[in-house]
C-alpha cells in the first residue's frame, strides 16, 4: 500500500514499502490534493506489479507515457519503470522496452513482440541508433529473412517491425519508418493445413490419459475452441444444458468486443462434457482443473497420445483441429453463423480455416453436391446431345439453307432455328 504524506508548506510525499521491505519516499513537491492522489494510485499499482512480477495495468502504462520527465526519471530510480529511452536510442534498447510498455495487449501478443525483436537484431546490430536505420537496410533484411522463414511469418514480422518504428517516430526516437513500404505476403499458409477426420480423432481421444485431456481435444476439435486459451477460462457454470449451448470468453478479443459468445452445444462434444461434469469434483468450478499453467506445453503431451494412438502428428495439432471443425460447420450452415460461433471473421474463415478434403473429391467424383444438382447438369448435358442427334439427321436435305439447331425451350417443348454458317458470333464488318 502507498499512502500520501502532506508537509506544512503544502508541499506532497507518496510513501510506499518496496518488495524488500524498505520504505521508499517520492517527493513530488506542491500540487493539488487530487493529483497526489493520481499519484500514489499509480505508484501503488507500479509497486504491486513489481512486487508480484506481473506487468502493469493498461491505464497506470498510458499515465507513465503522459508524465513528465522529472516524475518519471524519480520512478525509474526506485526500479518502479523502466528510464526514458532517449533521442540516441539503440534498436536492442527501443525493441526491448516496446515490449515491456505495451500493458494493452495480452502476453502472448508481448511474447511474439519479443521474438520479432530477435529476428531484427539477429540482422541489425544492438547499437546501431533507430535513426538510422533506412529503407535499405530494410530492404536487405526482407530478402535475407525470406530465404529462412515462410510467407506468413514474414509477413507477421513485417507489421510488427513497423509498429517499434512508428512509435519511435511518436517518441521522436526515429524519423522514418524504413518499414512501411515493404510489401507483406499473404499470410494463407496451406503448406501447413490438414484436416482432422473423426476416425483419426476418436483414435485420439481413446488414447487419451484421462477426461481432461479428452475434454481439451473435443473442445479443440467438436467445439472450434482456441486451445488452450479458451478451455482455461471455461466453468462449468458457462455450459447451459437446457439450451444446448456453451458460453466462451475468449481472452484474444476480449478487450475489443468483451470476447463474449456462444457456442452451440454439438453433440459429438455434448457427450464429453457429460461424462467430464459427471466424474467432477463437488463444488469445482473450472473445467479444465489439472492442466492449467499456461507454461506447460500441451502441445508436446498432445504429440505422445497421438503416438499412443498409433496415427502420425499433423502439422498444428490445436489449430489444425479447430479449423477442421470449421470446415465442416461451413458445409452445413451460413459462413456468417459458423463465424460468430467460432470468434473469427466471414473474411479470415475462408484464407486460414477453412480447407478442401477428399471428402469434397469424392462427391464432386460421385455426382456432387447432394441436391443433385451436378447430376442433373450431367443428364441434362446427355438429353441435349441425344436431340441433337435426332436433329442432325432430319434436317441433312436442307444443307443449301445453313446449320439448323434444335433448342429445348422451357416448356419442355423443341423448336428449329436457322442458323448461319458463320456461326453464333455476328459477321464482322471489314
Amino acid at each position: 500500500m502507498a499512502s500520501t504524506s502532506r508537509d506544512p508548506n503544502g508541499r506532497k510525499r507518496i510513501l510506499f514499502t518496496d518488495g524488500n521491505g524498505d520504505g521508499k519516499v517520492i517527493r513530488l513537491g506542491k500540487m493539488p490534493v487530487k493529483d497526489a492522489e493520481m499519484v500514489r494510485t499509480h505508484v501503488e499499482a507500479l509497486n504491486a506489479a513489481k512486487i508480484a512480477g506481473n506487468p502493469i495495468d493498461n491505464d497506470t502504462a498510458k499515465w507513465l507515457r503522459k508524465i513528465g520527465g522529472e516524475l518519471h526519471a524519480k520512478l525509474a530510480a526506485l526500479g518502479l519503470t523502466d528510464p526514458r529511452i532517449t533521442g540516441a536510442a539503440t534498436v536492442a534498447e527501443y525493441v526491448a522496452s516496446y515490449a515491456q510498455h505495451r500493458a494493452d495487449v495480452l502476453q502472448g501478443t508481448r511474447t511474439n513482440y519479443g521474438i520479432v525483436a530477435a529476428r531484427l537484431l539477429a540482422f541489425f546490430p544492438g547499437t546501431t541508433p533507430m535513426r538510422n536505420i533506412v529503407e535499405g537496410d530494410a530492404d536487405h533484411w526482407l530478402v535475407c529473412f525470406k530465404t529462412k522463414y515462410a510467407g506468413p511469418t514474414v509477413s507477421k514480422s513485417i507489421k510488427v517491425a513497423r509498429q517499434f518504428w512508428a512509435q519511435a517516430i511518436r517518441d521522436g526516437i526515429a524519423t522514418v519508418n524504413p518499414f512501411a513500404y515493404l510489401r507483406t505476403l499473404s499470410e494463407e499458409n496451406t503448406a501447413r493445413a490438414f484436416f482432422v477426420d473423426p476416425t483419426t480423432i476418436q483414435r485420439v481421444l481413446d488414447a487419451c490419459p484421462d477426461d481432461e485431456w479428452r475434454l481439451l481435444i473435443a473442445l479443440a476439435r467438436y467445439g472450434g475452441l482456441r486451445t488452450p486459451s479458451v478451455p482455461l477460462t471455461l466453468q462449468w457454470p458457462d455450459v447451459n444444458w437446457e439450451r444446448d449451448r456453451v458460453r466462451v470468453v475468449a481472452p484474444k478479443t476480449k478487450h475489443d468486443d468483451g470476447g463474449e459468445r456462444w457456442v452451440p452445444l454439438f453433440p459429438e462434444l455434448r457427450v464429453i462434457l457429460a461424462e467430464a461434469f459427471d466424474r467432477a469434483e463437488l463444488g469445482a468450478v473450472h473445467v479444465i482443473t489439472r492442466y492449467r499453467d499456461t507454461n506447460a506445453n500441451l502441445r508436446t503431451h498432445l504429440s505422445r497420445i497421438c503416438r499412443r494412438a498409433g496415427v502420425k502428428t499433423w502439422p498444428r495439432l490445436f489449430q489444425n483441429s479447430r479449423a477442421s471443425r470449421e470446415t465442416e460447420l461451413c458445409e452445413a450452415f451460413p459462413i456468417r453463423v459458423v463465424a460468430e460461433w467460432l470468434g473469427n471473421s466471414p473474411k479470415t474463415a475462408p484464407a486460414h480455416f477453412t480447407q478442401t478434403t477428399e471428402d469434397h473429391f469424392r462427391q464432386a467424383a460421385q455426382g456432387g453436391a447432394k441436391s443433385g444438382a451436378l447430376t442433373a447438369h450431367f443428364a441434362a448435358q446427355q438429353h441435349s446431345a441425344e436431340v441433337c442427334t435426332v436433329s442432325q439427321k432430319s434436317t441433312e436435305g436442307y444443307a443449301n439453307w445453313g446449320d439448323m439447331r434444335t433448342v429445348t425451350t422451357t416448356s419442355g417443348t423443341t423448336q428449329n432455328y436457322l442458323m448461319t454458317p458463320t456461326g453464333f458470333e455476328p459477321v464482322s464488318r471489314p
